[in-house]
């Protein structure tokens, strides 16, 4: 009898215990719940899907557009990301500053040369700094594929003179490449000179990798920075893949004059006979002028034209200040018809004046029949 009451009382004991054990558990794993939040939130969040890249079949010469989404959920200060492909860093920025909740798009741009299989990727933190070190990676093939649009692009723009001295002669020269497919219409190639129209050049169709070039020789005046601007197919007049690459600028650097410039002027261009001439005959085109600037030194030329074709060109040498020469030129009358005549300084512009709107006149001629 005693062993049966012993062996109940020890085993309500130990009920009692196990009961008053698992409710302190439970008490304790609600108190933990309670006042202890893991911290599973990522400073760094990228967001999903957000790497991608255009076009989505790329062909080698297209522009491909990289980007990612990136969200912080603190605030950060000068956190570095680099973006490229395989080890070449396009995108470099280390001033990216955060406040809690900021979210960026990052992108960058890539122009493939060869067709394969690349890598592009974003480092995050590369050095640690902030203890955000991470790399995200996408593959992308690129094929030689034939794009189904033309693709203007500017492959250089620049000067030969350039510095240049106040009032001189400089030239802006443009190249450019169809990286698209062929094409065969009517467009244009404009430059400006700070904002202004300079030159403007029409041109018929450019096959596939065909490369172009347009130029302009013009003085400059206006002792500074002057801006230059490059721009293809300003009309719309082509539909491309790519509009967002027709333009480039370039920058000139006008110094002071040095000394005096020479300024060659034509004081008056007549024609013997005048104003007709029987078909066969010769006429004397008589074309003087001077030098009303500083010291000419070097060779240039004077050349005349009928009727915009050259006819005639003499080779000039040192003109002193002030000096003057009376040369003429012979023309065979050769068809019945009334023709222009012009006689013009420094043709191939070879010699850098203060005025270079002077060195040109234009007289008219009847040739009749005999």
């Amino acid at each position: 009898m005693r062993k049966v009451i012993l062996f109940t009382t020890i085993s309500f004991l130990a009920f009692v215990i196990f009961v008053n054990t698992a409710g302190g558990a439970e008490q304790a794993k609600k108190a933990f719940k309670k006042n202890v939040t893991p911290d599973t939130e990522k400073t760094i969040e990228i967001k999903k899907n957000s790497f991608t890249y255009t076009p989505s079949k790329p062909t080698v010469g297209q522009v491909v557009t990289v980007k990612i989404v990136i969200k912080s959920n603190k605030a950060l200060k000068n956190l570095l990301i680099v973006g490229g492909v395989k080890k070449v860093h396009i995108y470099y920025n280390k001033s990216l500053n955060w406040t809690e909740g900021r979210q960026r798009n990052i992108s960058f741009q890539w122009t493939p040369n060869k067709a394969g299989d690349y890598v592009l990727y974003f480092k995050i933190d590369p050095s640690n700094e902030h203890g955000l070190k991470e790399t995200i990676t996408k593959g992308i093939s690129i094929s030689e594929g034939k794009p189904d649009k033309p693709d203007l692009i500017i492959t250089e723009i620049g000067s030969e003179l350039n510095p240049v001295e106040d009032g001189s002669l400089t030239n802006l020269g443009c190249e450019f490449k169809n990286v698209g497919s062929d094409f065969k219409k009517n467009w244009a190639i404009s430059l400006f000179l700070d904002g202004k129209l300079l030159h403007y050049q029409v041109s018929y169709g450019l096959k596939t990798g065909e490369k172009g070039f347009a130029v302009k020789v013009f003085q400059i005046k206006g002792v500074g920075k002057h801006t230059a601007n490059c721009m293809l197919d300003p009309g719309n007049d082509i539909d491309e893949s790519n509009e967002n690459n027709n333009t480039k600028s370039y920058e000139f650097t006008v110094t002071e004059a040095s000394s005096e410039k020479p300024d060659l002027v034509i004081d008056k261009f007549y024609l013997d006979p005048s104003p007709s001439v029987e078909e066969g005959k010769t006429v004397k085109m008589n074309c003087h002028f001077r030098n009303n600037g500083g010291e000419l030194k070097g060779t240039w030329y004077q050349s005349y034209y009928v009727d915009g074709k050259l006819v005639y060109k003499v080779r000039w040498g040192d003109i002193p200040a002030g000096g003057y020469r009376n040369p003429w030129a012979p023309w065979t009358a050769t068809s019945v018809d009334v023709h222009i005549l012009q006689c013009r300084l420094d043709s191939d512009g070879d010699i850098t004046e203060s005025d270079e709107t002077n060195n040109e006149r234009i007289v008219s001629i009847a040739v009749r029949s005999k």
